[in-house]
């Protein structure tokens, strides 16, 4: 039996940092994963000036590539982050 060296058990993921990145517009993480210190930027794919941010939170949330990473984050937090990257375009 073939073993890909990666043994997923529940989700262990702890948010520590959240920040922006403005050029290209990402959102940056630094969680802890296990015991291991990790930095995960994710970017904002289209997101411009006129994008609904709530709406724009709860589709970055429901996204498959991003539920384990900010299924702790609250969505006010994810707003402000996503408000200060529009503010800043």
């Amino acid at each position: 039996m073939a073993s890909s060296g990666y043994l997923n058990i529940g989700n262990i993921i702890t948010p520590i940092k959240l920040g922006v990145k403005f050029q290209p517009p990402s959102i940056i993480l630094i969680y802890n994963d296990k015991s291991k210190l990790r930095k995960r930027i994710m970017p904002a794919k289209d997101f411009n000036l006129l994008t609904d941010i709530r709406l724009y939170v709860e589709k970055w949330k429901l996204d498959p590539k991003n539920r384990k990473f900010f299924e702790k984050i609250p969505n006010k937090r994810l707003e402000k982050i996503f408000f200060i990257l529009q503010n800043n375009m």
